[in-house]
């Protein structure tokens, strides 16, 4: 492959840092660069001594497939690489945590918790927890109590444990960190400040009763020998800060590359520099990583891009050698290019919260054709209508429809559109942007693999009690619990007869399927018990019904591969799985859907990483909510805080102060967000407004609309770029011809 200067440099083995805009050929450059490092003195062509991190199982997967497709005939090689430490960092801190367990308190590697059997968990240390603390007639309890009812406690707790740890972390730095609790004093010590301060220790009770059933939660799982998502970072790096594993994982991984820099979190930096040896905010030699602050789109699961812009300052200043950055687009066309940086050149500018990002123009590549921008301004019961115009209109221009995407920002917004599509008989597919594993068909059968595997396991029960097979309710579910007996028991309790029909008729089945089990290979009684439910058939029938179907066939064949292993009893086989969900959550989707002229309808996060011709992106005007009335504020970079309602009228400075760095930091990611959107399309990109007229300017605005019309007005198309407030100019050329 023929490199430009930008990308040439990039490749050399002292960068440390490489920006690479939206369409720059990043995964190329980090594919090259990775060989590159694997042929080094240093790894020695030994891939299991370099660590590949990715925020994403997709981006995992297409960077391992990459690499084996750039390796070409080498087929030794090629199936090292299979097996290589090529992954997402949780996947890579369940490795550490398999590898070092021992070192962890526990007596075997544990096995994960999640969905409703870690809701169920928490829900037991919650009811412990308060239970005890009644028994003791708790000072602290009974006058929380006072003024709040015992089941908002219950569910702000409940709340917590969703961001559990967030809210601990912040627990700790509001009593320990001498510059939070400077900043803290100084919110607190207001003479006006009386609301402040009674929300604050109504808060501090609160994190009391929280760290408190956090215990009691690990307690359990512990006990059971298990581990959730949350933990998993956790006590990763809790592993390697020990100095015998941080040797061996030195000594192990030379180098590390870490892609998608800009959406890592507070823990997964934290783990990063651990295994890499690196010192905020320079990376070490032995670390590279790979990102665009302008596509950091995962402020909700911790993302802080303020960590890559000082890292690009403090390389700029002691270490320009090892920074590079790619600013050559080689996907869209001009007129998507002029209009990405006509208009972000100035929105960047616009800094909503204390986040400042100086924008870079792109330069286009690709100057063969004008290309198209076009922006339709609608009213609002008509949105649905222009989305069925535009399409049929890039049909007519030559489009397939398995060329055009429509990406919005919520998943609500996904099925309105499909019907509108559908029902005029315009084919769809529908990316859900879940890897394999996440599929929520595939999580139902792991559950049934537990409830097999530990048939007197109430809490994998729990699991399967509440799956689309059974769908009992949560008051029926707490009565089997209470009542403390096994699954056979479930037949004989009081529920409602619709219920008590499906569990009699699931307790026949199960039983079934437990014996045949002894004499059968699992797989062969999964496919029994799936097909005895008509479980495949209702799943045709189902929203990306074949793609569901597809995903089944995929699993039973991976747990009949795993059971080739004739010395593998059940409880082996279900470890054996645990590490396909941990170590492989890159596993993506079984293909079934490739070659299906259909158009694409996903979120913008689902879009990261893809291109398509043409992209429509409609919704502008849809309201942003970033939780303004919620009544626990938490936020990983700024703080937390709680409103008392009605309570103590007032205001909560501290929760004011918190709240409106939330806002505009969410302010800031909804606008890379909508980069990210019109970087998508290669050739014709389309916006679509609920709206006949451009809104008054805002300080705030409140959708993407309001910051689009804010800098509209100003921009000025140049030669040969079609922007207009109408719908989509005729452009009937084929700029590329589809196999």
């Amino acid at each position: 492959m023929e490199w430009t200067a930008a990308q040439a440099a990039a490749l050399d083995e002292n960068v440390r840092l490489i920006e690479a805009g939206a369409g720059a050929g990043k995964t190329a450059v980090l594919v090259e660069a990775y060989l590159r490092r694997l042929r080094s003195s240093r790894v020695g062509g030994d891939p299991n001594r370099m660590l590949a991190l990715t925020f994403s199982e997709k981006a995992a997967a297409e960077m391992k497939s990459r690499i084996q497709q750039a390796i070409g005939h080498d087929w030794l090689l090629r199936f090292k690489i299979e097996a290589a430490p090529i992954s997402t960092i949780h996947a890579f801190a369940s490795q550490v945590i398999g590898r070092y367990y021992d070192h962890l308190g526990f007596t075997d590697p544990p096995a994960i918790i999640q969905g409703p059997s870690a809701v169920f968990l928490q829900s037991e240390a919650i009811d412990m927890t308060i239970v005890r603390l009644k028994n003791e007639k708790s000072p602290e309890l009974l006058s929380y109590l006072i003024d709040t009812p015992e089941s908002t406690l219950r569910a702000d707790l409940a709340m917590l444990f969703k961001k559990s740890d967030v809210a601990l972390r912040w627990l700790d730095a509001y009593q320990e960190e001498p510059e939070v609790t400077a900043w803290l004093n100084d919110v607190l010590a207001d003479v006006d400040a009386h609301h402040t301060q009674m929300a604050y220790q109504k808060l501090v009770s609160l994190g009391g009763f929280f760290r408190q059933c956090w215990a009691v939660y690990d307690t359990l799982k512990r006990a059971q020998g298990r581990v959730d998502f949350d933990d998993l970072l956790r006590l990763a790096l809790t592993a390697v800060r020990l100095s015998d594993v941080a040797a061996d994982l030195h000594a192990q991984y030379p180098v590390v590359l870490v892609d998608e820099f800009q959406d890592t979190g507070t823990a997964e930096w934290e783990l990063i520099k651990a295994v890499s040896g690196t010192n905020d905010p320079l990376p070490s030699e032995r670390l590279m990583v790979v990102g665009d602050v302008k596509q950091s789109i995962y402020g909700f699961k911790g993302a802080q891009p303020g960590r890559m812009t000082q890292m690009i300052a403090a390389c700029r200043t002691s270490l320009p050698h090892a920074h590079c950055m790619l600013a050559d687009n080689f996907r869209s066309l001009p007129a998507i290019v002029e209009f990405v940086n006509g208009f972000f050149a100035q929105a960047f500018q616009t800094a909503y919260g204390d986040f400042r990002l100086t924008y870079q123009p792109i330069n286009c590549r690709q100057a063969h054709a004008p290309g198209a921008v076009g922006l339709a301004m609608v009213a609002p019961q008509d949105i649905h209508a222009a989305i069925r115009t535009q399409v049929r209109r890039l049909i007519q221009n030559g489009y397939r429809y398995s060329d055009i995407a429509i990406l919005v920002r919520q998943k609500s917004s996904i099925d309105p559109i499909r019907k509108a599509l559908v029902t005029e008989g315009i084919p769809v597919l529908i990316h859900a942007g879940q890897g394999f594993f996440q599929r929520q068909e595939v999580v139902d059968v792991l559950m049934l693999i537990q409830v097999l595997s530990r048939p007197d396991d109430a809490v994998a029960w729990v699991g399967m009690l509440a799956s689309p097979w059974i769908g009992i309710s949560d008051d029926s579910i707490a009565k089997w619990v209470e009542n403390g007996e096994g699954w056979e028991a479930m037949q004989n309790l009081d529920l409602p007869p619709v219920e008590r029909e499906r569990v009699v008729q699931w307790v026949a089945r199960f039983g079934r399927w437990e014996m045949q089990r002894r004499v059968w290979p699992l797989s062969a009684v999964l496919l029994m018990a799936l097909e005895e439910m008509g479980w495949f058939g209702y799943l045709q029938q189902a929203e990306d019904g074949p793609q569901k179907v597809a995903n089944l066939h995929k699993l039973i064949q991976m747990v009949a591969e795993l059971e080739q292993d004739a010395q593998m009893g059940l409880l082996d086989l279900e470890h054996a799985l645990t590490h396909h969900v941990l170590q492989r959550t890159l596993e993506p989707d079984e293909p079934a859907s490739d070659g299906i002229d259909a158009v694409k309808i996903m979120t913008v996060h689902a879009a990261k990483g893809l291109e398509f011709p043409a992209v429509v992106l409609p919704g502008l005007e849809i309201p942003f909510h970033f939780g303004k009335a919620d009544r626990i504020y938490l936020s990983e970079a700024h703080g937390m805080a709680m409103s008392l309602g009605s309570l103590l009228p007032g205001e909560n400075r501290l929760r004011t102060q918190i709240r409106d760095r939330v806002v505009g930091q969410a302010l800031d990611e909804e606008l890379r967000l909508f980069y990210v959107g019109c970087t998508r399309a290669k050739e014709t990109l389309v916006l679509i407004a609920g709206s006949t007229e451009f809104p008054n300017a805002a300080e705030q605005p409140g959708s993407v609309w309001e910051m689009l019309a804010q800098q509209v007005r100003n921009f000025v198309p140049g030669k040969g770029v079609t922007f207009g407030f109408g719908f989509l100019p005729d452009w009937t050329q084929r700029v590329s011809e589809k196999p």
